[in-house]
């Protein structure tokens, strides 16, 4: 996908994540595995601020059912989600949210079981 290039300096445009929106809906389960998911996760890791409104606008739109990715995603958004700039805690947040509405129960208790830990210990923080 365009949005989770090669490119770590490339940061999306405001309004294209609404542009995305209607393109992620059209993803298969396959692609969001084998292709898109991968580059997003590689993107939050080398440039967080130019993937957030990406990843957030994938996994708020997408259809796909996101159980089997909980884990991957979990790892790179709970460092954004106890950042100190607060549009990244916010971004972060919408996207475990999205992952757990994706996912259903058993996603929503993986995300609490990683992120409270991180969370919760001051050494951490």
């Amino acid at each position: 996908a365009v949005v989770f290039s090669s490119d770590a300096k490339l940061k999306m445009p405001a309004r294209a994540s609404d542009v995305f929106r209607g393109f992620a809906r059209t993803f298969t389960a396959d692609e969001l595995r084998d292709a898109v998911l991968p580059k997003a996760v590689k993107q939050l890791r080398r440039n967080p601020e130019g993937a957030l409104a990406a990843t957030r606008a994938l996994l708020e739109t997408t259809e796909c059912d996101l159980r089997e990715h909980v884990d991957a995603l979990a790892d790179v958004l709970t460092p954004q989600a106890k950042h100190a700039d607060e549009w990244r805690r916010v971004a972060a947040g919408g996207c475990l949210a999205a992952v757990a509405r994706g996912g259903g129960g058993a996603c929503v208790r993986a995300i609490f079981n990683r992120v409270k830990p991180e969370l919760m210990d001051t050494a951490k923080r």
